[in-house]
């Protein structure tokens, strides 16, 4: 995996060297960024949704919470995870609301010509039509089925450190800092810490705080927001908007902290996770390729955490101790933890690098990547006592998958957006 990602880079280093005319290196300056983008797609959750407006069907055994209606999904032999092709970033703000960047000259000896520039387009349909949408040039996050968020660049970053959209990207408004507090996260709105740029998983060492601020997409307003009492945030989690305001960080002992709030940031309720296992016995996949790391000075406490939930009743959460890696577990919304894997190290050496997720029936399923291949481990309910290898040839995205709003899943490879409900059967979208 990071010997192709070096030669790939490398390739590009050589191919902007040969052509220094401005616009030339403009627009391969402009896909080596889209390409970062689908290469760590599934690395990172640059499209997280954390609202959802669909029709839903009812789930049983988890009150308040339903799983997604949407298309049929047809099962599918071959699974997101093809090399090449046009697209070059997906995501989905819910089953009906699409984006995607396409690259049409990937891998074209023409690949300098101006109909090979980067084209964003949207779709508001499930997929049957497309339109061309206003390409801002920066990384987005897809914060609702048609709101979507970028950061600000230029003199006035400071002031306004975002923009936003309403309308699925064909405008953009900027967002102004103002420094009067709020009590709460409007509807709407959502938790930002030092405008979160989208990764799931969060590092506590050395140390990692950040202001935590209420957006407001409709007065375009970004505001602080008090945190919990003895809380130093760390990192807003992505979660569905529905399913409560999720923050990781640290206590005043360094102990990594999940807390939750349900009334928009008015009240917390946290819970301390303590200090890890002393000792543990290196019980991971003999077949993971990822190397161990060099543990921390601090490595008496954990030194990251990421968060996932469907229906924010059923929680999981990674808590790294470099080289390791350990599962938790809540059924009550945060307020009990108990480990899963029987409290031993995560199969996951790099739970940090491909984000968890957690289905509609509680399955956790931890993301990894092995000579750019796909490689999961699912954590059944009721307790994920025990965690099942699978692979992109066993039902699962070579490029791992993400959670719209809504509650689907979604992946893609260079051809194809995939929705699924459940993980198993999904269905097939080609953006034009």
């Amino acid at each position: 995996m990071y010997t192709s990602k070096l030669t790939r880079l490398g390739a590009e280093i050589v191919e902007l060297t040969a052509q220094p005319e401005l616009d030339v290196i403009k627009r391969r300056a402009r896909r080596r960024r889209i390409r970062r983008r689908a290469a760590t797609g599934a690395g990172v959750a640059l499209a997280v949704s954390l609202t959802g407006i669909a029709a839903w069907q009812l789930l049983p055994g988890v009150p308040g919470r339903t799983s997604p209606a949407g298309p049929s999904p047809s099962p599918s032999r071959q699974l997101p995870g093809a090399p090449g092709g046009p697209l070059a970033w997906a995501a989905a703000g819910d089953a009906g609301h699409l984006y995607a960047e396409l690259y049409p000259c990937e891998g074209s000896s023409h690949a300098t010509t101006a109909a090979c520039d980067v084209k964003f387009v949207g779709s508001d349909d499930a997929g049957k039509h497309w339109d061309v949408r206003q390409d801002i040039d920066t990384g987005m996050l897809v914060r609702g089925p048609t709101t979507l968020v970028a950061p600000a660049t230029g003199p006035k970053s400071g002031s306004q450190p975002m923009r936003v959209s309403l309308d699925g990207g064909r405008s953009w408004q900027p967002v102004t800092t103002d420094n009067t507090p709020r009590a709460t996260v409007p509807a709407g709105g959502w938790l930002d810490c030092d405008s979160d740029s989208g990764f799931t998983s969060v590092p506590l060492f050395p140390q990692q705080s950040c202001v935590l601020r209420a957006v407001d997409p409709v007065a375009h307003t970004i505001r602080p927001l008090a945190p919990p009492s003895g809380i130093t945030p760390a990192m807003a989690a992505p979660v569905p908007a529905d399913a409560g305001l999720w923050l990781l960080g640290m206590d005043g002992d360094r102990n990594a902290t999940v807390s939750v709030s349900r009334d928009g940031g008015i009240t917390w309720s946290t819970h301390h996770f303590g200090v890890p296992p002393a000792d543990p016995s290196p019980t991971v996949d003999p077949s993971s390729t990822v190397a161990p790391l060099v543990p921390d000075a601090n490595q008496h406490r954990y030194d990251g955490i990421q968060l996932s939930t469907f229906d924010g009743r059923t929680v999981n959460a990674v808590l790294t101790r470099h080289p390791y890696a350990y599962g938790f577990r809540s059924v009550d919304g945060g307020q009990a933890w108990l480990p899963t894997g029987e409290g031993k190290p995560l199969p996951s050496m790099a739970p940090d690098y491909n984000p968890a997720v957690t289905l509609p029936d509680g399955t956790h399923v931890l993301q990894d990547e092995q000579d750019d291949h796909g490689i999961a481990w699912f954590g059944r309910p009721p307790d994920a006592r025990t965690y099942v290898k699978a692979n992109a040839r066993q039902g699962w995205p070579g490029r791992g998958a993400m959670m719209a709003g809504d509650g689907h899943l979604f992946s893609y490879d260079g051809h194809q957006i995939w929705l699924s409900t459940n993980g198993t059967s999904w269905q097939a979208i080609t953006p034009g």
